[in-house]
C-alpha cells in the first residue's frame, strides 16, 4: 500500500529524512509569488492581512523547494496534475 501526505515544507522534508529512498518528495509551487497574491486576492475570501501571511509563508516554503525530489509549477492546474501522477507512476513504477 502507498501513502500520499499533504504537508508542510518542514513536515514534508522530516518525511524525505526519514524514508530516504523509499518515498517521493514534491513540491508544488505557484508561478511566483506575485501570481500567487494575484490568485488569493481574486478568490476574495481572505482580508489582506490574511494574504501578507500566506505570501510571507509561501516564500518560507518556496525557499526550501530544492530540497525536495521534484519542484512542479502549478502554472496551469490541468498540467500541473498531470505532471504529479506522471511523476508518482514513474516512482511507483521504478
Amino acid at each position: 500500500e502507498h501513502v500520499v501526505c499533504d504537508v508542510d515544507v518542514l513536515g514534508g522534508e522530516n518525511i524525505k529524512k526519514h524514508y530516504g529512498e523509499r518515498c517521493l518528495s514534491l513540491f508544488i509551487m505557484p508561478p511566483s509569488v506575485q501570481a500567487l497574491r494575484e490568485r488569493l486576492e481574486r478568490r476574495g475570501t481572505d482580508s489582506p492581512e490574511v494574504i501578507d501571511d500566506r505570501l510571507k509563508r509561501a516564500e518560507f516554503e518556496i525557499s526550501h523547494a530544492g530540497n525536495f525530489d521534484i519542484v512542479i509549477v502549478n502554472d496551469d492546474l490541468e498540467t500541473a496534475k498531470r505532471e504529479v501522477v506522471a511523476a508518482v507512476r514513474q516512482f511507483l513504477e521504478r
